[in-house]
C-alpha cells in the first residue's frame, strides 16, 4: 500500500540511505470537523499507518542484520 512502496528499494540499490520526504503530518492540532477535513485526516492516517509499518519492517530487518540473525545473502 505504500506509495511508493520502500522495501523493493532496502536492497535493490548499492546506498545505505533512501531519502523519505514525508507530505503528510503524523500528528494534527485540533479535530476535523466538517466531511472534507475528516475525509482528508482520514486519508492521511491511512498513508501513515503503512508508511510507518514499511518503515518499522526496514528498521527490523536492519537490526536483524546488524545483530548477526540475518545475513545480507538471506535477502534480495
Amino acid at each position: 500500500m505504500g506509495n511508493p512502496s520502500l522495501f523493493p528499494f532496502h536492497g535493490a540499490t548499492d546506498t545505505d540511505d533512501v531519502v523519505v520526504i514525508q507530505i503528510n503530518p503524523i500528528k494534527r492540532k485540533g479535530t476535523p470537523r466538517t466531511p472534507q477535513e475528516i475525509e482528508h485526516r482520514m486519508n492521511e492516517i491511512s498513508f501513515n499507518g503503512s508508511l510507518l509499518r514499511e518503515l518499522g519492517s526496514i528498521d527490523f530487518v536492519d537490526r536483524l542484520i546488524r545483530q548477526g540473525k540475518l545475513s545480507t545473502d538471506d535477502h534480495p
